[in-house]
């Protein structure tokens, strides 16, 4: 197949090139009968069982359902990078199938942009040069990259390289490379999963502009019903088919609902002291101040959330309560015994027997099923066999994951593989729970899912959970909430209410997520 080429003037006066389509009126994307079967051995899984879907030039469809429906296949089988079992997917008429490697991936570069659920950024790149490797053609690309990064809120970070950025920082990087070629079709898998609402809403509304101005077409996968309600259409996908769906009126039936908080018998005082943190600084070098002075007690059976925007040095804060980084000034201590001033070996134990870690992103090992990544923990203690068998699968049981018990993580959906993780840290029934984001990844039902079983377990086995959260909802599940700003407390509640009724709050509910 001949790939045609046209080139029409552009903004800057140079050159742009583009691959035309083969149909000026066929649709951005057209998925037939998708089928996707994966094979391990004597074992088949069907991730797609027939999916259809056709998106206009110019429209925005968002696609929603639970973890491990399909989603980020569905996403990939678009992006051609991966290859169906049967059926046809078709850009801007041209069937990827009948297309060449090379003919495959320039088609991909120039008319696609992709945004997956982690950032593709090369690491010894600044954001400014990631960008500009992204774009095919056309001079000042410095200027026009910076100009990207800008629309995306980084203006101020061009230079900073990923190490330097948050995960929300690093996520809109990320989107900004996708944008670098003004595509025909954006494909988005959880961009905004690892952003605060603000930031949030400010990438949906940038790509609202995109598609209206450029008529771009968009498809994005999402958990978050909210910005589903802000595309054009909605598909639900479950079971490996797409059916028509409505998410503001699965909002409003939520929302009715209006879920209470349960919390745990003597939460408001009584309990044994776990964690505290004494004027906490952090700085890094370069002057970069991550945290300017947080203060912070946690019990047994309690629970703390910490919100505020990406950057605002919630993930640092986790770091210095679970002994993964030292303050710059204040101090540590974990159950009356000084956490911050050990190092080595000793700190090392008393991470590994007292504190459970849930990341953003999941660290399974790739090669032990998931049982035997929630056991680790165990084998390290060296406990025997048949305790760690035990404790493990009920934990995965506990999650809703017992029928995936000898699966291994790259047969898992992300959502499944994220729960694996939660079941891992709380293996050794860990006094103190430090969650970074453990819901980011999972649709609505798995969430409430998650978030009550960490109720419980902080309940039952009395230990203090510190969560970071850009959900409300998982927030109001907790005793208290703690805001951050520039490394700063700028609010608190004690109360689930306080969500809505703290103005320091006010702009993290459902009607900016």
């Amino acid at each position: 197949m001949i790939i045609e080429k046209s080139v029409r003037p552009a903004a800057n006066g140079t050159g742009d090139h583009r691959i035309a389509p083969d149909k000026p009126s066929a649709p951005a994307l057209a998925l037939r009968d998708l089928f996707k079967i994966y094979r391990e051995g004597p074992i088949e899984t069907v991730a797609l069982r027939g999916a259809d879907l056709t998106v206009a030039p110019g429209e925005f469809v968002a696609v929603v359902g639970p973890s491990g429906s399909g989603k980020s296949t569905l996403l990939a089988l678009a992006a051609g990078l991966a290859t169906p079992s049967a059926g046809q997917v078709l850009i801007e008429g041209r069937d990827l199938a009948a297309l060449g490697e090379q003919a495959r991936a320039d088609l991909r570069h120039r008319r696609v942009g992709l945004v997956l659920q982690r950032d593709n950024l090369l690491p010894f790149l600044s954001a400014r040069e990631n960008v500009i490797l992204a774009i095919a053609d056309g001079r000042d690309r410095p200027r026009r990259a910076a100009a990207l990064l800008e629309r995306v809120g980084l203006g101020a970070r061009l230079d900073h390289r990923p190490a330097q950025l948050s995960g929300g920082e690093q996520q809109r990087a990320a989107v900004a490379v996708a944008l670098a070629n003004d595509p025909a079709l954006l494909l988005a898998d959880e961009l905004t999963g690892e952003l605060d609402s603000a930031t949030a809403a400010g990438i949906i509304r940038l790509l609202a502009d995109l598609n209206a101005e450029r008529g771009t077409a968009i498809v994005l996968v999402t958990h978050n019903l909210d910005l589903a309600a802000r595309a054009g259409r909605a598909v639900r996908m479950r079971d490996g088919l797409l059916t028509p769906f409505d998410p503001a009126a699965a909002l409003a039936a939520r929302r009715a609902e209006q879920p209470v908080a349960a919390l745990p018998s003597g939460a408001t005082g009584g309990h044994d002291v776990v964690v505290v943190a004494s004027g906490l600084t952090r700085r890094y070098p370069g002057g970069v101040e991550a945290l300017r002075g947080v203060d912070l007690t946690v019990g047994a059976g309690e629970r703390l959330a910490i919100m505020g925007p990406s950057g605002c040095g919630k993930s640092t804060l986790l770091h210095l309560l679970g002994g993964l980084d030292r303050p710059t000034t204040g101090a540590v201590t974990l159950d009356g015994r000084p956490l911050s001033t050990l190092a080595g070996a000793a700190l090392a134990l008393r991470r590994r027997r007292e504190i459970g870690f849930v990341f953003q992103a999941h660290n399974l090992l790739a090669a032990l099923t998931a049982t035997e990544n929630v056991a680790l923990p165990l084998v390290l203690d060296g406990r025997p066999e048949h305790e760690r068998r035990t404790r493990a699968l009920a934990l995965l049981d506990a999650v809703g994951l017992r029928a995936q018990a000898d699966q291994f993580p790259d047969q898992l959906s992300g959502g499944q593989r994220q729960r694996v993780a939660i079941a891992r840290a709380l293996a050794h029934r860990p006094r103190l729970l430090l969650a970074d984001e453990p819901t980011g990844s999972l649709d609505s039902a798995s969430v409430a899912t998650i978030a009550a079983l960490l109720t419980t377990l902080t309940r039952d086995e009395g230990l203090a959970l510190v969560l970071v959260t850009h959900d409300p909802d998982v927030a109001a599940r907790c005793d208290h909430i703690l805001r951050l700003r520039d490394g700063r407390p700028v609010g608190a509640t004690a109360t689930a209410s306080g969500v809505a009724s703290d103005p320091g709050l006010a702009g993290e509910g459902h009607g900016t997520r």
